[in-house]
Order: C-alpha cells, then structure tokens, then sequence
C-alpha cells in the first residue's frame, strides 16, 4: 500500500506540461486537475487514454508521480523505467527509478541508476544512503536480526483498507490497542468527494480500539476484541483523524485530524492535518483544541508524547526542513508548548521522516521513527535514535523482519519492548499487502536481549568514537560506536557472548557476558576499556670504538620479528653521530646493526616486552672500531711504551693494558695514566681530581636527546665528582624549549633524562644514584613560553639538563649545576617560527617520566 495515504495531503509536486495536439490537450488539463485533487487513479485512467494515441512524454512523467504517490512499487519501477529512457527526463526520476527497484528487490540493478542520478545530484544524501543499503555487506548486516523477532500479520487487526499507527495503552488494568483505519467510510453532510479520499478512494481515516487480553505471557499471544470506533469518543468528524498519544495516566490525548473547524479547505483548495489536544473529564473528553504551532500553510501530524509529558513529537512539511516531511519537537516550558525544533540533519534527510514513537523517558528515552531517506532496505523503515547532552545521535535501522523492501512504519511497543506492532504494507504470504489490500498490522514478540557496548580509553576514562565492535553472537559482521563509544546491538539468549572492540592506535580487548537470567527485552551494558598502544623510540650515538668520537654517516639497521614478520628499517648517522628510530611497538625483540665503510661492524639487542610505564625512550649507544690502514680512520689511542692493551675498560670507561712487571694501567683517551693496580690487588692513583668540580648545564640540539660533544666534558666533570663523593647522589630535570605539541616535547624531554642515565651509568656511576625527570616545556630559564617570539640563542638556552648534587655532605648542603654558554653551540631549527604555537589550555597535560 502507499505510505503516502497515511502521511495525508502533503505538498503536491509541481506538475510538468508540454504541448500536445488540440485534441489532447482538454484530456491533459483534466488529468492535471485530477492530480491536484490527490485523486490519483484517476488521473492515471486520463493518462492512459492519452498514451493509447501519442506518446507523450508528460503523460508517461506523471503516471510515474501518480504511481510513486500510491506506493505501487511495480507500477513504479515500469513508469519511471520508460522515464528513464527519455532525453529529458528531471534527474529526481532516476533516484525514483532506483527506489522502485529497491523495493522490488534488484538492488544490482537500482545501484546502476543511483550511481547515474549522483552523477547529476551527488550532495543528496538520500542517493547515498541507497547506494550503501544496497551493497550486499549491508544487506547482509540488515537482514542478521531475523532470528531475534518473531513477527506475524494480525488478522484481528487488519482490514482490506489501509489500517496503520497502532498504539498500545491501559485503560484501567485493560490493555488495549488503537489504530487509525479507512475500512469505513463516514456518513456526513459533504459531499462524497469530500467524504470519500480520492487519493485512495476508500473513506477516510478513522480511531478503532480494540481490547487485548493476554493468553500466553511468555509468548505474548493475545485475544484480540472486536473493534470499537474510538474517533466519536473525542470529536466526530468525516475526515481523517489519526494516529493518536495519550499522556501517562491518559487524561490527556494529542492526535492529527483534518477539518475540526468544518472548513472544505483553505485558500489552495488543500485540507492539511493538524495536531489538537483533548483533555479527560471523569469519562468524558473535553472539546479538542488545536496546538498553539499549528498553520493553514502546512501539515502538522503523527504526534507522539514523552512518557513524562515534556516533549511532543510530530511531522511536519513547514518551511525550513531538509526534505518533504521533517520530525520536530516542542518542548513544555512553563505550561506552554515552545516552538517546535527541528531535529536536525543527522534524524531528517531530503526524503520523508514521520510516525514518530517516544518510548521511555529522561536519558533512557528512545525515539523511534519510519524514513525512506536513510540507509534501509527499501521503501519505509523503521529505525531508533537517542539524544546525548543535546544532539541526536546516528539513527539505528531496527533490520530484519522489523523492516522489509516494501514500506515499514508506525512502531509501538510495550514498556518492556518485547511486544509491539507495526503497519507494513509487504506481501504477508497469503495475497495481501504490497500492491494488494493495503497497509496490515503486525505483530512483534522479542527473542533477544538489548547490548550496549561502551568503549573508552582506559586512562582518561573518556569514549572513544568510531571504535569497532565485534561479537560472535551476531550475525552482523561488526558495530561502530558513535560519539559517546556506544555501538548498540541485539543478541540471542541461549549463550554466553564475547564482545571485542578495537581502535587504532589503541590495543584490542575483549570481555565476556552471560545471558543467564536476563531476559528478552532487558538492556545489557557492556564496557570494554581499551589501552593507548605504547610506542617507544630508540635512539643513541655510534662512536668510534678506540677515539670515542662520533662518526656520522653509519649506517644503522633496525631488525624486528614483530608478529611472526621479519622487518628491516634502517637510517644514517648525522654529523653527530646520532641515530635514532621513532614509534616501534610494543611486545617486539630487536637487533641493531651498525656498520661503515673503513670500520669493524657492531650489533647490539633490546626488547620492548614487560617494560615499565615511563620508559618508552631507549637509548643504545654503538662502537665500532676502526680498521687499521683506511685513511679517513681517527687516530687509535694512545697507550704508553711497554704497556699492551688488553681491549678492557674498567667502569669509568678507562682503557687497560697490561705492563712487563703485571700491573693494570688504565688510560684515559690522551694516553694519561690514570691509576694502576698491582698482582698483589693495590690501587695507586696517578691523577686525582684536586678540589670540587665545577658542575654545569648541558645542552641539546633542537628535537634530539643524544649526548652532544660540548656537554661531554660537563658529564664528565660530574662523574669525576660523584666518584670523589660515593655517598652523593645527583637529582637531574631534563628540558625542551615550548616549540612542538607539549605531548611530543615530554617525550623528548623524557629521552634526553635517559640519555644523561645512560651516559653516567656507562661511566660507573650505579643507577640507584641517578634520580631523573623530564619536564617537557613547563620550565623556561627566560620568557620563551608559547606565543613569545624569541631568537635561536634563546630557544637554545632552554634545551637542557639541570644537575643537583644532594647528599655529598652531611649537613644537608646541595649543589646545583650552573649555566654556562661559553662554547655551547647554538642549534638553529631552519623552518620554525620564532613564536611558538599557542596550544589550548585544555590540552591534556603529560604525567613527567621518572627513573631512580
């Protein structure tokens, strides 16, 4: 049957002429004026007449609108087919062309004529929506649920006319059911033509009610009474009326209707519907009054009223909307309803919403509601959508057998949501519905539970959009979630179910549910907490192994066997000698292989498995040696006359060599001698650091966090102090200047921290001494914050490493390294701006990094 019967009188599109012979054209201007009186057929019948002589491309258009408007889906496909073929044909008949195909199931075939019709139109959303309901994954996906609902038609309730909108109340402790029905046609003082609809030429639509009485609980069979006119209870009238909402307690109705006032029509000659509202009296309804938004100029219908009274639902074609009919809200303030608000583009499409059902209430209210501009299965289909903090999320299509390729609409259900009842208009298997008898009522019973998954990070506790949900126990191949990280489902009763959920960038979890005790129609809420995938970097400095040098242009190899794949990244040193790789994952073994012309090559291992929080930076420093003879090879140390190297160090990094007479002389890097131990065990001291040390700053090239040359001597002159103290320790913050997202400049900072651990640690000084933190941007030693232009020297200066030495002495006293940028190389970076970008003052602050 035609939805459009129920949606009553709406704007009638604008009719195309063309010139036809004289003898034609009284035939033309009769059927013209037949449609504009909604009285379809026969337009269709003049039309015909016309055909049967010339071909006329007007008359061939308009059967296809007089199809289109009776819903008569075969008819369709054959009218807008030969539209189609014609050279000026409006694009809008190639999307109409593609519907009918989709309701008659070829969805192959109306995939081709939608993709035709986005050549010409490609912003309608509608096409779009029709082009992904028929790939075959998502009509897969849509017809998935068809062993969660148990749908039949209901004989008790249907008619051979059109019979829609049921709606469940109580009366009492009576449950009872009423639906709007053209089966009558009401005996007035108009005119048949009034009395009687033209569009469908059965009468109009009137309120029966009907008692339930319930049989079998567990499977919802019901006892379905005789009908009983309820339209006569409220105000009679020989037009349409319907559907109709009751308040709570139902003392209050909200319903449609036509011709209250007892007007034949407004100035264009079109009786448009209009919401009224009629209050209970004891037993009795009061006279209805119209709502304070309704208007002569457009039709306002299909009411629907929260559960708690404080907002009405309804359609509308007003000015304003996003296609043919909208849905919209008013809201109760202060005892009056309040302009009605359109629900927006993400519920309206440039199709059709009406039949809205308010279902619940406050944050559990679920709005359901029938559009042919959504992805569906063709024709009407009837879907759900929830508001969060003020917005409407993505309505959900309720699938198979709820929804058919025939027009599915005008949904209720009981406050469990295992019982409920459509009006569709598909063949029911015994010759009606479709193109048959019209709009029937059915039936639904739920055999499933209701699954909210909830996914979100599982630090900041925050959704997580966008995330797919995958479970087992669904057919449908997987769920995503919407802006607040809920993905929402229906699944069987019999088995436990394991959901899983996925991000990227984010590490895969699943959880496990029992359907135990639950029964069908109760919601589930799953949460799936999801942890950020920890990256880490590596880096370090390749050195010559006998000078100690840097030595740039190495080539450096990076070797994983993450998942089962062997993997190969490699890079070059810079002039520093500096390497480094940037977000290799987590749980992986690797090797790093070293290697340049002239030089030894070298290898070295990590992992990344079981590694604390806090130490995703990784420095591994490289040594090669040297081949004697190469020209470019740095001068080998130095070691005094009769003293053979043994190729040791001791763990200040001193090299040893061995004399005649069996003593370990270790040798720093000019060939000095710096202390000596005999066979029999005893250390004598050559050189031993006089006085305290000067302790000093050390600094960083822009964006690195290797030990730089100029800060070499700092460290040492450290190390040199702690060896002189063995009961001090050292507290270090490492620092960035604020150019770069603070996220990225934590992490550096981070590294740079590690660096110094590392550097001190290969000189012998034990971890347990060395307490580091890096600070990212928070600390500047000048202005040079976010938004201050500053010069490179300044930026340098905040590139850096602050030392204090605490229990060197037993009265307390500590010592803090100084500045000094005498000598300090100035690392300028070539493309930044000499103000760093001001970055939101909501951005999420970085927890510090700390080793002790």
């Amino acid at each position: 049957m035609r939805y459009n019967k129920s949606f009553l009188l709406l704007l009638l599109f604008s009719l195309l002429g063309s010139g036809l012979l004289m003898a034609q054209k009284g035939k033309l201007r009769k059927a013209k004026g037949l449609m504009e009186d909604y009285n379809y057929q026969a337009a269709i019948d003049v039309y015909l007449k016309v055909l049967e002589k010339y071909d006329e491309s007007e008359a061939k258009l308009n059967i296809a609108e007089c199809y289109r408007m009776l819903r008569n889906s075969d008819e369709m496909e054959y009218w807008y087919g030969q539209v189609s073929l014609m050279p000026q044909a409006p694009p809008i008949t190639l999307l109409y062309y593609a519907q009918a195909l989709q309701m008659n199931g070829k969805c192959q075939k109306a995939t081709k004529w939608v993709r035709e019709y986005l050549k010409l139109m490609p912003d309608d959303t509608r096409a779009r929506f029709l082009e992904k309901g028929c790939e075959e994954s998502m009509v897969d996906n849509l017809r998935a649920s068809g062993d969660l609902y148990d749908l039949e038609v209901r004989p008790e309730l249907s008619s051979n006319a059109d019979d829609f909108s049921p709606v469940l109340y109580k009366d009492g402790e009576k449950e009872r059911v009423i639906i709007s029905s053209t089966r009558d046609r009401v005996k007035s003082k108009f005119p048949a033509k009034i009395v009687e609809d033209k569009w469908t030429e059965d009468g109009f639509a009137q309120l029966f009610d009907f008692e339930l009485t319930l049989k079998d609980e567990k499977k919802y069979i019901y006892d379905y009474g005789k009908p009983e006119k309820y339209a006569k209870k409220i105000r009679k009238t020989p037009r349409h009326i319907g559907p109709i909402t009751f308040n709570a307690d139902q003392t209050q109705a909200y319903f449609s209707a036509t011709d209250l006032d007892g007007k034949a029509g407004n100035e264009d000659g079109v009786l448009r519907q209009k919401i009224y509202l009629v209050n209970k009296k004891g037993d009795k309804w009061d006279k209805p009054e119209g709502v304070v938004f309704n208007d002569e100029g457009y039709n306002v219908m299909h009411p629907s009223l929260s559960k708690d009274g404080t907002m009405l639902f309804f359609a509308s074609d007003m000015p304003g909307g996003f296609g043919g009919l909208d849905l919209y809200a008013s809201y109760m303030e202060g005892g009056r309803w309040s302009v009605p608000v359109n629900l927006g583009p993400t519920v309206n499409t440039e199709g059709d919403e009406a039949f809205p059902f308010a279902h619940g209430e406050g944050v559990d209210m679920t709005l359901y509601f029938a559009s042919n501009g959504l992805i569906g299965l063709g024709g009407l289909d009837i879907y759900k959508v929830t508001e969060s903090y003020g917005a409407w999320l993505d309505p959900v299509n309720l699938g198979y057998p709820i929804n058919s390729n025939k027009d599915d609409f005008s949904i209720t259900m009981n406050e469990t949501k295992t019982y409920g009842l459509i009006a569709s208009n598909r063949d029911n298997g015994e010759g009606q519905g479709d193109e048959g008898v019209g709009d029937q009522i059915y039936s639904f019973t739920k055999l499933s539970i209701s699954v909210e998954v909830i996914v979100f990070d599982k630090t900041t506790e925050m959704p997580i959009e966008g995330a797919t949900v995958y479970t087992a126990c669904s057919s449908v191949d997987s769920y995503t979630t919407n802006r607040d990280g809920k993905a929402f489902l229906e699944v069987g009763l019999d088995n436990p179910c394991d959901f899983a959920a996925e991000m990227l960038n984010y590490r895969p979890n699943n959880v496990r549910t029992k359907a135990a005790d639950i029964k069908p129609g109760q919601t589930v809420v799953i949460q799936i907490p999801l942890d950020l995938e920890r990256v880490f970097d590596v880096g370090g400095t390749v050195i010559d192994g006998y000078s100690e040098q840097p030595l740039g242009n190495a080539l450096v190899r990076l070797k994983s066997d993450c998942e089962g794949t062997l993997n190969e990244l490699s890079t070059l040193t810079d002039e520093t000698g500096y390497y480094e790789f940037l977000e290799i994952n987590e749980d992986c073994d690797y090797q790093l292989i070293v290697s340049k012309d002239g030089y030894t090559k070298s290898s070295s291992t990590f992992t990344t498995r079981n590694i604390g929080k806090g130490d995703e930076a990784i420095e591994v420093d490289l040594a090669i040696n040297c081949l004697p003879g190469t020209a470019d090879c740095p001068d080998q140390k130095k070691f005094p006359e009769d003293c053979l190297p043994t190729g040791k160090q001791d763990e200040n990094g001193y090299d040893e060599c061995e004399d005649q007479k069996g003593n370990k002389n270790y040798i720093d890097v000019n060939g000095n001698t710096i202390y000596m131990v005999t066979p029999e065990g005893d250390t004598i001291w050559f050189q031993r650091p006089e006085g305290v040390p000067e302790i000093v700053h050390i600094f960083y090239d822009f964006n690195r966090a290797n030990i730089r040359p100029d800060a070499r001597p700092g460290l040492d002159s450290l190390v040199a102090f702690l060896q002189m103290f063995p009961q001090a320790s050292v507290r270090f913050t490492s620092h960035t200047d604020a150019r770069g997202k603070r996220r990225s400049n934590q992490r550096l900072s981070n590294r740079r921290a590690e660096s110094v651990v590392r550097y001190l640690m290969r000189k012998g000084i034990p971890k347990k001494r060395l307490k580091a933190n890096g600070m990212g941007e928070k600390v500047m030693l000048n202005d040079c914050y976010d938004g201050i232009p500053c010069t490179e020297e300044e930026h340098q200066e905040n590139r850096r490493t602050e030392f204090t030495i605490i229990d060197w002495k037993e009265d307390g006293t500590e010592l803090k390294s100084l500045k000094r940028m005498e000598g300090i190389n100035v690392d300028p970076c070539q493309d930044c701006p000499s103000a760093p970008e001001v970055e939101e003052e909501n951005a999420r602050n970085e927890s510090t990094s700390s080793t002790n």
